[in-house]
């Protein structure tokens, strides 16, 4: 999606890179390492009564 905009803008990947991440709550985009560790507490006790609802893990683009 980024290389896509870029092209058609005429702008770098990292400009577009800059503009779609900015538009999160927390300025930067998601990582796997960050879904591993969602991944890794739902599988953990702490999340044994956490049943049936969708977690997303987007840095707060849905915000």
């Amino acid at each position: 999606i980024v290389r896509t905009k870029a092209a058609r803008l005429g702008k770098t990947t990292d400009e577009v890179y800059e503009e779609f991440a900015s538009q999160t709550a927390l300025g930067r985009f998601v990582e796997e390492e960050d879904i591993a560790a969602a991944i890794d507490f739902l599988l953990s006790e702490g999340a044994k009564n956490i049943t049936g609802h969708d977690i997303p893990v987007d840095a707060g683009w849905d915000v």
